[in-house]
């Protein structure tokens, strides 16, 4: 069977009027079925090696415009693109026979639509998940049921500390990561922020749950740097998820060091 939360027809692409692209700093594999296509295209084939679009030294795609655009959509249309283009930030997980298929949230577009919602998603077709209605059901404090089920002793600046050691994409990363460090936040302080912005942890516990296959120490781990991380930086926290999931949830490494 194949679910997918009530959110995932939702999403649009908002293309141009990204703050964020998701055209730069990623490793594009072709598919061999795109593979063949593009080598019937020259202006295309001499951007691919090895089975993947090879990235500027500014990192971005070879296919990116100056307006945020995809060249090869504007000269060929999409169904000219390979498959990890048509597919982000889509996903799918496989947890025994089913699949389950949702939108990461390292697409601001996606992030936004999922943070912000007003109410708990509901997958189709219908199935019951345990975990993410118990997140859910908390009225006041989201900090006590992830202090019950998932202890952690380590301060952020310890968290921070870790994250310094795993594969960092983005120099603004580290950056974030040194103020948890040098200001000395505190679990306090953090638990605060998250009791105070309880639907949007809500919405981000139940997207970690749903895609990483109901992991609720992955699901709280993360809700607490990212909590962290929006104290530190007085940043927004679509922002700071956005750019956690595209450091460590789209990363195999981090993701298994984490």
């Amino acid at each position: 069977m194949r679910y997918r939360p009530d959110y995932y027809d939702e999403f649009v692409c908002i293309a141009d009027k990204c703050k964020n692209t998701c055209c730069a700093q990623w490793e594009i594999d072709v598919d061999e079925v795109s593979l063949e296509r593009f080598m019937k295209h020259p202006d295309i084939a001499e951007h691919v090696e090895d089975g993947c679009i090879v990235l500027k030294e500014d990192g971005n795609c070879p296919f990116l415009n100056e307006k945020g655009l995809c060249k090869m959509i504007l000269k060929y249309g999409e169904d000219m693109l390979c498959d990890v283009c048509t597919d982000h930030p889509r996903y799918i997980s496989e947890i025994g026979d089913d699949e389950f298929i949702g939108v990461g949230i390292s697409c601001e577009a996606a992030c936004d639509l999922i943070l912000n919602r007003k109410e708990q998603f509901k997958l189709i077709p219908p199935l019951e998940l345990p975990l993410v209605d118990r997140v859910f059901e908390c009225e006041d404090s989201l900090t006590e049921l992830l202090d019950s089920l998932s202890p952690d002793e380590a301060s952020p600046a310890d968290h921070a500390k870790l994250l310094k050691t795993f594969e960092i994409l983005e120099p603004e990363w580290k950056l974030m990561l040194d103020k948890v460090i040098k200001q000395q936040v505190s679990a306090e302080a953090r638990d605060s922020f998250i009791d105070s912005n309880l639907m949007k942890f809500k919405n981000l516990m139940g997207y970690f749950l749903l895609r990483h296959d109901n992991d609720f120490y992955l699901a709280a781990i993360s809700s607490r740097i990212i909590a962290e991380l929006c104290v530190a930086n007085k940043m927004t926290m679509e922002d700071v998820a956005r750019m956690y999931s595209a450091e460590i949830e789209y990363s195999d490494i981090n993701c298994d060091l984490l």
